[in-house]
């Protein structure tokens, strides 16, 4: 069964073909069909399309708006089937017609001036949708990857521009050097830094504190490799300086250290070692951790002169180093010829028997000291300078020092007080003096005098506790005698310690020291009464 729109379509088509009958009501429909309307949903012209597949629909419907309907007489369709497009704007005839479209739209543009384009196809859109789409992301992933590969590059650049063992060598200089602690390797602000200069440092910075400790063990070990080559190919013996000292936190050190000429003839100085007494600061102590330092650097060979203090458990430990060149390398090192007296500690030890030399056996003590001879090597000479120092040391009976030690022990023995002195408008505070820190006596005067008013104040203040410890004018007249006679004795032990000093040198400063105190003797009254044999 036909339905009646088919039915229609059939009319028209016989009508246009064959001339028939009907070709007025074909003309209508022809009208029809040209709305805009019809043109664009009229059942008829969907029809068309369905039977005729190869032609192209209405592509522009402002195109069409413009057309007209044909003339009597003439067909709407062209011997191709093609629409023939009939201007509507052509006021004379003949009407311009053409069944092109890209004619037409020439025609409206030329000869009325009207331009009109045609209308996209839905496919034609939603394709170029989907190409724009493809081109938009292919280049959103090309951009990607180029910043990918930026990075990258700029990442191995940043990494090619990483030393590790110079990074690891300034860690353990920065960490060593300024005491900080292991765990500051965990600090997120110390990775920060770090970060801040090379974002590709991370995993070069080790983030445990067990980490940090074996880079530098590894980088003393490898710069003790160095250090031996060096020493092992120094044109001069290898000379030892060797040195007791307390740390803040009680432990007993000792400071071993080398002087020689390396292969350039370069003087240098280093420092081999810094092992802890554990077992107490005697010879055979310090023995024991000297001998293996040799041993480590390969040195034991190439030992000349060993300088230390007067202290007898220094004789100990010379004995001790040539026994164990004797019995292992069969060396003969004269323990006695190789040993260098301490020109500092010599000198201490003189300004100790002025200051406290009452007594003619402290005197006495202090010359066999300095002039020891016996390689006994024991300490009994030490207990004895000491017993003999403290039964002189009843403060008050040694005079202004002994009155000057209870003050600052006074002032010193509270916060209250020490409040109380500064207070006073003191910028410092009086020190203390000290059995083996050298010069201390000296600083101590030196300081008083320099606070004198502050200090006389202070006495006053608390008179009760201090009226037998007053200093009078005489007594600041001596303290400030003394302080210049010790200034000199000051000055030469500096110059022992420095890094210049040569023997030369010491026998010139203790003639200037022997000069100096012939010459104070005649012109202080107080030090009249000290033997010359101090000297």
């Amino acid at each position: 069964m036909t339905s009646p729109t088919s039915s229609n379509l059939s009319d028209v088509l016989a009508s246009e073909t064959c001339g028939s009958e009907p070709f007025s009501r074909a003309e209508s429909i022809n009208e029809t069909f040209l709305s805009e309307t019809a043109l664009s949903s009229s059942p008829i012209r969907r029809q068309m399309s369905r039977i005729t597949p190869r032609k192209r629909g209405v592509t522009a419907q402002d195109l069409w708006s413009y057309a007209t309907t044909a003339p009597e007489g003439e067909g709407r369709r062209d011997h191709k089937r093609q629409l023939i497009w009939y201007c509507g704007l052509c006021a004379e005839p003949p009407v311009w017609r053409s069944a092109s479209r890209a004619s037409a739209r020439s025609h409206l543009h030329k000869v009325h001036g009207i331009d009109t384009a045609p209308l996209p196809k839905k496919v034609s859109t939603q394709a170029k949708h989907q190409i724009d789409s493809l081109i938009t992301t292919q280049l959103r992933m090309q951009q990607d990857r180029a910043v990918e590969a930026d990075e990258k590059q700029q990442k191995a650049m940043l990494r090619r521009a990483l030393d590790k063992a110079a990074i690891q060598e300034a860690l353990a200089r920065l960490v060593t050097k300024r005491n900080l602690p292991d765990k500051c390797v965990e600090w997120p602000e110390f990775h920060a830094v770090f970060l801040a200069c090379n974002p590709a440092i991370t995993d070069e910075i080790p983030s445990a504190h067990s980490h940090l400790t074996t880079i530098i063990d590894r980088t003393f070990e490898d710069h003790r490799q160095v250090l031996a080559r060096h020493l092992q190919q120094a044109r001069s013996n290898i000379h030892l300086t060797v040195d007791g000292w307390t740390s803040p936190n009680r432990k007993a050190l000792l400071a071993i250290c080398a002087h020689f000429i390396d292969d350039t003839y370069r003087m240098c100085k280093v420092l081999l070692a810094l092992p802890e007494l554990r077992n107490g600061k005697g010879g055979d102590e310090q023995a024991a951790v000297v001998i293996p330092v040799l041993e480590q650097y390969s040195i034991a060979e190439k030992i000349g002169f060993i300088t230390s203090d007067n202290h007898g458990s220094n004789d100990i430990l010379c004995l001790a180093v040539q026994n164990h060149l004797k019995t292992s390398y069969q060396l003969k090192w004269n323990a006695k010829e190789k040993r260098l007296r301490c020109q500092g500690h010599v000198i201490n030890i003189a300004v100790k028997a002025f200051l406290f030399g009452k007594d003619k056996s402290a005197v006495e003590e202090a010359f066999r000291q300095i002039n020891h001879r016996t390689w006994q090597a024991d300490e009994e000479s030490d207990v004895l300078m000491s017993d003999i120092l403290q039964g002189s040391r009843n403060w008050r009976e040694i005079g202004p020092l002994g009155k000057l030690h209870n003050i600052a022990v006074h002032i010193r023995s509270s916060e209250a007080r020490y409040k109380t002195f500064r207070d006073f408008g003191a910028s410092k505070t009086l020190g203390l003096d000290n059995d083996t820190r050298w010069n201390s006596w000296y600083k101590l005067i030196e300081r008083a005098v320099e606070l004198e008013m502050h200090v006389d104040r202070y006495t006053k203040e608390f008179h009760d506790s201090l009226r037998n410890d007053h200093l009078s004018p005489e007594d600041w007249m001596q303290l400030r005698d003394t302080r210049d006679f010790l200034a000199p004795f000051h000055r030469a032990t500096l110059s022992a310690e420095g890094s210049f000093a040569t023997l030369d040198q010491t026998i010139l400063t203790m003639d200037i020291l022997l000069e100096h105190f012939k010459l104070s003797k005649v012109c202080c009254a107080f030090l009249s009464s000290v033997p010359i044999s101090i000297s």
